[in-house]
């Protein structure tokens, strides 16, 4: 998967429950979608998955204390959704060179 690339990130992945990824994430965005792996030997399990643009839904998620995280639903999977905190989801907007949130 090729394009901007974070690594040691953080995220959560809600799925029945939610499972962490505490500096463990890799996120990659390009004009195609965005695709998250974690490194080996975590992989076991956790297979990278990258995720089209077209169906990807950004909202805010919500506030905890200070911090309110930018969630990604997924409108074909509705009982999966993925948190990033606001920082990171800042430097992919501008990667993509696009405001997720115009128009909704």
């Amino acid at each position: 998967m090729s394009g901007t690339t974070w690594r040691w990130q953080n995220g959560v992945v809600y799925r029945y429950l939610p499972m962490q990824y505490g500096l463990i994430l890799t996120v990659v965005v390009n004009d195609a979608g965005i695709g998250f792996s974690v490194p080996f030997p975590l992989r076991i399990g956790h297979p990278a998955l990258f995720i089209p643009w077209s169906e990807v839904v950004p909202t805010e998620g919500s506030r905890l204390l200070l911090f309110t995280p930018v969630r990604l639903t997924l409108p074909k999977e509705p009982s999966v959704w993925i948190e990033l905190n606001a920082s990171l989801a800042e430097r992919i907007q501008n990667a993509i060179g696009r405001d997720w949130f115009e128009g909704r």
